[in-house]
């Protein structure tokens, strides 16, 4: 889980790149795509974190 929220948080950098590219069609598609990225972000985080507790007990 570790190493997919990473993969998941590096994704989100080049799609933000990408995005600040300013081109028009690419931004317009890029919002929705960066959102849910970073929704996975929050959910993998919250997997480890409890992942952890579970297992320090």
């Amino acid at each position: 889980m570790n190493i997919a929220k990473k993969e998941s948080r590096e994704t989100n950098y080049w799609l933000k790149l990408l995005f600040e590219s300013n081109n028009e069609f690419i931004t317009t598609k890029l919002n929705t795509i960066i959102a849910e990225g970073e929704e996975i972000a929050k959910i993998l985080t919250a997997s480890v974190k409890s992942a952890q507790r579970k297992h320090s007990k």
